[in-house]
């Protein structure tokens, strides 16, 4: 897998908390619940006495104030940035974290600076601020980064032990998985089988509504192909099902392709239409066998129309068997 499953998961859950014309960051959350730092709501103007006196939180919370536009202030990025690099400079580690984020989106009348940026999530991720560990282990392709691959392996662990030690088993369990990806040599890390399985394993072991459907997909794949485990095509059923079940939608296409290979298309065409079409990430290879199944009316009543869309469908989402047969029937 070649892009990082986690950030599909924070899109949904950030969109939950979308402000116009700002930087979204996954600490929104955060702040909505606990609402003000300092156990109170003081008005932008208490706020203001406060920050006079040189109390860090306060210059934060106004950057919160001018960030969303609340406590009788209005939406003011600049304003925001004023007040977060205020903070910052006293140590604030969440007004580094949001100051970061300014700097990744070249908003709030910054430019886009993305060594500024990684050096703010640094700062505030070394005081322990867990989504700033997480925007690191991001950040492997930014140039200037010494050892980039390196440091973001090490934050993408960081992470793993910082929301296990928080019990927050779905989170933990996402960077778990990516830790996982990496170490199947993913973001320029060495490959390594051992701890790849390791991870894949920490990520499996929360209970099962806290498990991300794509480590149950990799776990089916491991069986289906007898790869670091025994080969064992109804184990590797019971993790596609699993990933199925969890929003996962290369995990009904291998369910499907599993029956079409069997010969039991009645089970395996509806698989394989659900994968193509129903999920947020449809399984090319599923729409590839989708169009075989249209084209010699296996599951379903022959449609070379159908047939010929979902092959088009599969190239488009860069299945290589798919693409391969387009230019053999060329």
């Amino acid at each position: 897998m070649k892009k990082m499953y986690k950030h599909y998961l924070f899109l949904i859950f950030l969109s939950l908390f979308s402000v116009s014309a700002m930087p979204q960051t996954d600490n929104e959350k955060i702040n909505e619940i606990v609402k003000n730092v300092m156990g109170e709501q003081l008005s932008a103007q208490d706020l203001v006495v406060k920050a006079a006196q040189g109390d860090a939180d306060a210059m934060f919370e106004l950057g919160l104030c001018y960030r969303r536009g609340n406590r009788g202030v209005e939406a003011d990025q600049s304003q925001a940035v004023l007040w977060f690099t205020k903070a910052a400079n006293k140590g604030h580690a969440q007004a580094m974290y949001y100051l970061a984020a300014y700097h990744m989106d070249g908003s709030g009348g910054l430019e886009i600076d993305t060594l500024k940026a990684y050096n703010y999530y640094k700062m505030s991720a070394e005081q322990g601020d867990e989504f700033s560990m997480a925007e690191l282990s991001d950040l492997w392709e930014v140039r200037g980064i010494p050892n980039a691959a390196e440091q973001a392996l090490m934050w993408n662990l960081r992470c793993v032990d910082k929301f296990r030690e928080k019990g927050d088993d779905f989170i933990s369990s996402i960077y778990e998985y990516e830790a996982f990806l990496k170490y199947e040599g993913f973001a320029g890390v060495p490959k390594n089988e051992e701890l790849a399985l390791r991870y894949l394993k920490m990520s499996l072991s929360h209970d099962h509504n806290h498990v991300d459907g794509m480590a149950y997909n990799s776990m089916g794949e491991f069986y289906l192909e007898g790869k670091r485990v025994p080969k064992d095509e109804n184990k590797a059923i019971d993790y596609f099902e699993k990933a199925r079940d969890r929003g996962c939608g290369l995990g009904a296409g291998n369910l499907g392709e599993i029956y079409y290979k069997r010969g039991d298309y009645d089970k395996a065409f509806p698989l394989l239409k659900e994968a193509s079409e129903n999920f947020f990430f449809p399984s090319p290879k599923a729409m590839r066998l989708l169009s075989a199944c249209y084209k010699y009316g296996r599951g379903t009543e022959v449609n070379p129309i159908e047939g010929e869309k979902w092959m088009g469908e599969a190239v488009k989402h860069k299945d290589l068997n798919a693409m391969e047969l387009m230019k053999l029937n060329k």
